[in-house]
């Protein structure tokens, strides 16, 4: 979910984006601490974004898990240079 929200915060509300691959690495037990997850967009082409997110136990620095996603962006949605999402091609009209 923290991965899938950073590549909308590039694409826009308009855009749609859809799990290619996704690997997930388990390095540590969590134990009972509340848990912080840390993600971001590692390249963003016109048709593709790649994600990572590191999984964190409170008050730790070490990640218990890191995960790692390609996703495709639906090719009837805009995506411009800058990153932000246009209105599917005959919506509204």
């Amino acid at each position: 979910t923290a991965m899938f929200a950073a590549i909308h915060s590039l694409i826009g509300t308009a855009g749609a984006a859809v799990i290619l691959t996704y690997t997930c690495s388990f390095l540590r037990p969590c134990g009972a601490a509340a848990l912080i997850c840390e993600a971001e967009v590692l390249n963003r082409t016109r048709r593709l974004a790649m994600a990572q997110a590191r999984l964190f136990a409170e008050g730790d620095d070490e990640p218990k898990a890191t995960v790692g996603a390609t996703y495709a962006l639906r090719r009837d949605v805009g995506i411009d240079s800058a990153g932000e999402g246009a209105q599917e091609q005959g919506a509204g009209q």
